[in-house]
């Protein structure tokens, strides 16, 4: 294979780690192989394969690879802090996801978030930390759990996108999310949700207004969506206490301590690796889904959608309200380790 001088020093250049150059040294050598030449070989080999196991050929390998891998990224994603797995997993992603092709079953592509029945137990069983929290609820039995996928449909994102969709609101199991009552319209309420993996590629986000039995659709003017990425998450002395009380009381009908303070902790000093715009809502009457694409590269593991403004009184002489029946998020799990492909 004949590389001209040029093309060998650009090679020899983009293939510098930090302030070391990955030069063949004696014992790192792949039988005597350039990088360059590697380079040009590795090309030919399905990136399943890749993805799999050929980074544990040599350490010569290893460090090639990471720089086929990160050249593939747009600019847009962030891997300072990812290891070559992890990359490798956002480069399957992203040139199947822009060439419109399937998503490969060992991405594990779906919903970021855990199930309902999942949070639901956590929470009977006193299991921290919680999974999502809502700045006011009006009432025990409209927590914010509710809105979570049930596990047989939270991968279903075909379904999601249906706008005929219609989720069932039963009389008596209420799911779904009510805020607090507020005097005025112009109120905004934040959800917080936990990714169910601790680094996650979030690539869309949809939300869905609840309709109650009256036909009255609980909106909001517009919605503003953040993700963090937060290096540790610990549980505060205010989730052991709330998780305590919603075991006690499961059965009652009470109003619920906002839970603003808590997320306002979590989020201190923090700054989002994404924020969108001010996105304005549907009609106030509709409870279609919204849904929201992220640009490419968002990388977390809180999500917060913040509800601006509030449409609809419950009755005419009480205040405003939003209600949330789903929320769905899709993305992949950027697993440290290589899980197990079939």
């Amino acid at each position: 294979m004949m590389i001209d001088d040029a093309s060998t020093q650009d090679h020899q250049e983009s293939l510098t780690l930090g302030n070391t150059t990955s030069a063949v040294t004696e014992g790192r050598s792949f039988h005597g192989l350039s990088d360059e030449l590697l380079v040009e070989i590795l090309k030919y080999v399905p990136a399943m394969d890749l993805l799999r196991s050929v980074t544990l050929v040599s350490p010569q390998v290893s460090d090639v690879l990471r720089l086929v891998w990160r050249r593939q990224l747009p600019l847009q994603y962030s891997t300072g802090g990812l290891n070559l797995h992890q990359i490798q997993r956002c480069c399957l992603f992203h040139s199947s996801n822009t060439a419109d092709q399937e998503i490969p079953s060992c991405l594990e592509m779906g919903s970021v978030l855990v199930g309902r029945q999942t949070a639901r137990d956590r929470l009977r069983r006193r299991i921290s930390p919680r999974t999502c929290f809502a700045s006011t609820t009006d009432n025990i039995s409209e927590r914010i759990e509710n809105v979570l996928m049930d596990e047989e449909a939270k991968d279903d994102w075909k379904s999601i996108r249906m706008p005929s969709l219609e989720i069932g609101r039963s009389l008596w199991g209420n799911p779904y999310w009510s805020s607090a009552e507020s005097p005025s319209s112009d109120t905004s309420e934040i959800l917080l949700f936990r990714t169910e993996h601790p680094t996650t590629l979030i690539s869309e986000v949809a939300i869905k207004p609840d309709t109650d039995h009256y036909n009255k659709t609980y909106s909001w003017k517009s919605v503003v969506l953040k993700v963090y990425s937060l290096s540790e998450i610990s549980e505060t002395k205010d989730e052991k206490a709330l998780c305590n009380l919603l075991v006690r009381n499961s059965m009652r009908r009470f109003k619920v301590d906002p839970d603003q303070e808590t997320i306002e902790r979590y989020l201190a000093g923090q700054r989002p690796v994404y924020e969108s715009q001010v996105i304005s809502s549907l009609r106030p009457e509709s409870n279609d889904w919204q849904y929201f694409k992220l640009p490419m590269g968002v990388i977390g593991n809180i999500i917060t959608i913040t509800l601006i403004g509030k449409n609809t009184k419950q009755f005419i002489s009480r205040g405003f309200y939003v209600c949330v029946r789903r929320v769905a998020t899709l993305g992949i799990p950027l697993h440290a380790q290589p899980p197990k492909c079939g």
